[in-house]
């Protein structure tokens, strides 16, 4: 549980550091953060059984770049149930189209599978709908999310519902 704590606060410490290294380009580096949280459904019927059907997942995503039909992101998240986890820090590429929320990102994730600890390509892949828009968006979020290197352990689907601030 310790070196859980330890490697989510080095990634929130991360975080910041990379939120400042981009704060030159926006104007409050309070300004566009999304908080999320959800359930995760792992797919691989191994992580079902040593760790249940329904696991939870956080997150916080951090705009970079806002263009006119698409934003850059990074984003850090947690998913995970007990001995079975990832944390995935991805850019990612999201774009908004008459409420309906579409994106992809890609990273590096540590975690761990049933056997040992990983680091690892992740991935993401979103499809969502925004429920409330303007200064604190509302959104309601599915996303597959996946590693290379955990037998697919932790590849799953995920409901999240993020809260703009």
């Amino acid at each position: 549980m310790v070196k859980k704590v330890l490697v989510l606060a080095g990634c929130v410490f991360m975080l910041v550091l990379s939120s400042v290294a981009f704060a030159q380009s926006l104007e409050d580096i309070s300004q566009g953060w999304t908080l999320r949280g959800g359930f995760f459904f792992p797919l691989k019927t191994s992580a079902q059984d040593a760790q249940g059907d329904v696991w939870g997942t956080v997150g916080a995503e951090r705009l970079l770049y806002q263009g006119q039909n698409w934003e850059g992101t990074f984003s850090l998240d947690y998913y995970g149930n007990g001995n079975l986890y990832s944390i995935p820090f991805k850019l990612n590429l999201r774009t908004v189209h008459r409420r309906v929320r579409m994106g992809f990102g890609a990273g590096v994730s540590i975690g761990h599978d049933s056997q040992h600890g990983i680091n690892a390509f992740c991935y993401e892949g979103l499809l969502g709908y925004e429920i409330k828009g303007g200064e604190h968006p509302v959104d309601l979020d599915l996303r597959y999310m996946g590693t290379l290197n955990s037998r697919n352990e932790l590849d799953g689907l995920a409901l999240t519902l993020g809260i703009g601030m």
